[in-house]
């Protein structure tokens, strides 16, 4: 054979190869064109509950396509460092031991996320790279690879990986590009499941809020006609018996309906207080005042005023209370006293006429606490077990779901036949809470009931020693009406409202304390500076016309400053000491926030409106003796 022939054989060798290979591509090609196609069908038209499913068959074709071994999809974390592994396929072709390893992040550590970050893509065969990065793929059996940064809304989402634990190879540029557009195929369809997702799960959670929201509204609504209900009926009674008591010319009557009118008064009291304390834990603002009581005689407070209801439907109240409980402790004891009254005030409610009725109360545990460096002694937590059961009407467990809900009755049939507006034990859940305890209940429907609770307080040793050496209760002193007790005293009462000085002038005056009026803040202020040292002490509203209590008190004690500071250098002056007057705020404005405030202008304390007999005798008894 001569040259020319062997040429012309290797040019047709080679051309034969070249078509070969030529046609090859274009069957790759062809089958890869394919496969997009079918995936981009199979994708658009999946149904929301296959969707996992299909994202798996459609990285599984275009791995069998283009020889790939492993093909997962990533998508960005929390931490822009770290990928996360949502979606994935591997062949047979992985060993088994190398199956269980999915590689669920990518860590932190990989660099070439800089270079995908930028938009790049990373290809080629693992054996000839030199990185780190390499290194641990290597550890996975991966030879080849190729992997497509993704982008949403120009910021970077994720990476489809492609891996060949087969083959080590480099990827053709026009496979690189078919490749390319399979991965955002990919990628688009898991982005746009995902938005739909997270569009759906919006809408759940908003028709979910709405739902809410209506049946908040509702319970609202159905709070406020039933509130309505409650208030009107004690204000029909004193409207009633106060007609009834004007027009009978029989003193008898006449008492017997001024005794009807101050108990509806204090029952519509009570209403407006349980409103202002749920108004309260609506705005967060419900707060605490410990101070040191007697345990023993506030649970007595409470009993004495439960007992005539208890005698009214010759019930039987049995109470017990653990020896071991401290005498005296530190706490809020109006907030526990008002749990307690709630709970047994229901108790005798829902339970029959001679019925029973059970108060337990033991000491569950006791905590030594930690002496701290800046404490002068260190103190113990006591938690308390309060138990109050009955063998009334008992609750079912639908019911017991509703029972310490916002603005709901466990039911409203309930409310119409026994009253009440619900709130109670709203309240003393969330008073409870506050002391570091919790609430529950045990019923069956007509088994009675018992609610169980527990509080923490803390022991106030101090008092106790004191307590048990003198033998006397620091808080039984005697309440009766202090006759002639400030007869030498003057009192200055800056209040603006006609009745409400009619009122303080009659309830004190068996006291014998003197009292000068002034109906606003700036005759207040003209009378006190007229004469700085003619008043023992002052009782100021907080609103009144001209100038309110608070800028009135402002201006006393500036001026008893600037009076001071005058004797201070008076050599006159002597001994005697600077007096400052006493100035108890006198207000409607019963939040903690207008205490403050009542505070921060310069008054000595504060009493709240209606007037409570005992706390006005208290500040009397502090302020003037």
């Amino acid at each position: 054979m001569n040259q020319n022939n062997l040429q012309s054989e290797n040019t047709t060798e080679k051309t034969r190869l070249e078509q070969s290979k030529l046609a090859q591509a274009l069957e790759y090609r062809k089958q890869m064109l394919n496969a997009l196609n079918e995936m981009a069908v199979t994708i658009i038209s999946h149904k929301k509950e296959t969707f996992n499913n299909v994202m798996s068959d459609a990285l599984k074709s275009v791995a069998l396509v283009a020889g790939i071994d492993r093909i997962a999809v990533y998508r960005r974390l929390g931490r822009e460092t770290q990928l996360g592994q949502i979606y994935l396929w591997f062949g047979k072709t992985i060993p088994l031991e190398k199956e269980l390893i999915e590689l669920p992040e990518i860590p932190p550590i990989f660099r070439w996320l800089d270079v995908l970050r930028a938009g790049n893509c990373i290809s080629g065969n693992v054996e000839e790279m030199v990185n780190d990065e390499a290194v641990f793929l290597r550890l996975f059996g991966v030879k080849s690879i190729f992997f497509v940064p993704i982008f949403v809304k120009e910021d970077f989402w994720g990476v489809i990986t492609l891996e060949d634990h087969t083959n080590y190879r480099k990827f053709e540029e026009d496979n690189l590009d078919l490749l390319r557009s399979a991965a955002h195929l990919c990628a688009g369809a898991v982005v746009r499941f995902e938005i739909e997702r997270e569009v759906e799960s919006a809408n759940a959670k908003l028709k979910d809020a709405l739902e809410q929201a209506t049946a908040a509204s509702r319970a609202k609504s159905d709070f406020l006609s039933g509130m309505s209900h409650e208030m009107r009926t004690p204000l029909n009674a004193i409207i009633g018996m106060t007609t009834i008591g004007k027009n009978s010319n029989d003193m008898e009557q006449k008492n017997y309906a001024l005794n009807k009118i101050l108990d509806a008064s204090s029952h519509l009291l009570g209403l407006i207080n349980a409103v202002l304390d749920m108004a309260k834990i609506e705005a967060d603002k419900l707060e605490l005042a410990p101070v040191e009581y007697s345990f023993e005689r506030m649970v007595q407070k409470v009993l004495t005023m439960i007992n005539f209801q208890v005698d009214e439907k010759n019930q039987r109240l049995i109470v017990h209370i653990d020896e071991n409980i401290p005498r005296v402790v530190i706490g809020d004891d109006h907030r526990l006293a008002q749990v307690l009254a709630n709970l047994l005030s229901n108790a005798v409610k829902f339970s029959p006429k001679e019925g029973e009725i059970r108060l337990n109360i033991f000491l569950n545990n006791e905590i030594e606490s930690s002496r701290a460096a800046d404490e002068l002694f260190a103190y113990n937590i006591c938690e308390l077990r309060i138990e109050v059961s009955d063998n009334g009407i008992g609750i079912s467990e639908e019911q017991q779901k509703r029972l310490f809900r916002p603005f709901e009755q466990a039911d409203s049939g309930i409310s119409r036949k026994y009253g009440g507006t619900g709130l109670g034990l709203i309240i003393s859940k969330r008073i409870v809470e506050m002391m570091g305890g919790d609430i529950k209940i045990e019923s069956k429907l007509g088994q009675g009931a018992r609610f169980i609770f527990t509080v923490k307080l803390q022991r106030s040793e101090k008092s106790l020693q004191s307590l048990l050496s003198s033998g006397i209760n620091p808080e039984a002193e005697d309440e009766k009406l202090l006759e002639n007790k400030f007869q030498t005293k003057r009192m200055l009462l800056a209040e603006d409202i006609a009745i409400n000085r009619e009122i303080i002038i009659s309830i004190l005056e068996d006291t014998g304390i003197l009292i000068d009026c002034a109906e606003n803040g700036k005759e207040a202020l003209d009378m006190i500076e007229a004469a700085p040292d003619k008043y023992d002490i002052v009782f100021m509203d907080m609103q009144m016309p001209l100038m309110d209590g608070l800028e009135a008190t402002r201006r006393i004690r500036a001026a008893e400053a600037s009076r001071a500071i005058d004797l201070a250098f008076d050599l006159q002056y002597g001994e005697n000491e600077f007096r400052r007057l006493p100035i108890i705020a006198l207000t409607a404005n019963v939040f903690k926030s207008d205490i403050d405030e009542c505070i921060a202008a310069g008054m000595d304390d504060h009493l709240g409106k209606p007037l409570d007999l005992e706390s006005v005798y208290e500040k009397l008894r502090k302020y003037l003796n």
